[in-house]
């Protein structure tokens, strides 16, 4: 993709975003119950299960950890072009891929509370990379998929980000670019995790 186009692309979706979060009703404050007390015999019991499910827990979020590097910045969403630019002018992460790279992702999170800022990350699986700098872990396990890994026009990634649930607190947006190998993109998916 050019760089022209990824300017545009990322402008329409910040646009986007934006017209979304405006036209969203507000949150209610509803919160759950506190549970009863469960009784001691349960307790123990319990204890034991989460204990023994600890280590099958960190082997599953060690599986579905990801590291992205490339470059960073905390930014107004509409000035996405500046990390796009920065991404392609970035001559020494392109020295430290191993092999062509198959995927580009772009990493959005800490949202302001009006979805004006948000620190964006675009790069590279840290796995292709010798070294790092810029990088940040991802837990893959916390995703929803907005939009299914396939080739998609710029509409329906447009449209992709009106699907996500605004009234829920949005965590981090992922999107995963899938590029073949002349480095065009082919097909493109969007994940989304709520806090």
């Amino acid at each position: 993709m050019g760089l022209t186009n990824s300017i545009f692309t990322s402008f329409i979706i910040i646009a986007v975003v934006w017209a979304a979060a405006l036209y969203q009703p507000k949150i209610a404050n509803a919160f759950p119950k506190e549970a009863e007390t469960m009784t001691s015999a349960h307790s123990v019991k319990t204890t034991q299960v989460q204990q023994k499910s600890k280590v099958s827990t960190q082997t599953a979020l060690n599986s579905n950890m990801m590291t992205i590097s490339g470059v960073s910045q905390t930014l107004k969403l509409d000035e996405i072009s500046a990390v796009w630019q920065r991404f392609d002018n970035n001559k020494a992460l392109y020295g430290r891929l191993k092999a062509l790279p198959e995927k580009i992702y772009v990493y959005y999170r800490d949202f302001s509370s009006n979805y004006q800022m948000a620190n964006v990350t675009i790069g590279y699986d840290q796995e292709t990379l010798s070294g790092s700098s810029d990088s940040v872990a991802v837990n893959m396990a916390r995703y929803n998929t907005v939009l299914a890994e396939k080739h998609h026009s710029k509409a329906q990634v447009l449209a992709a980000w009106q699907n996500i649930d605004y009234s829920k607190a949005v965590d981090s947006v992922l999107e995963v670019h899938s590029l073949d190998k002349t480095s065009q993109i082919v097909a493109t998916t969007m994940l989304v995790s709520y806090k």
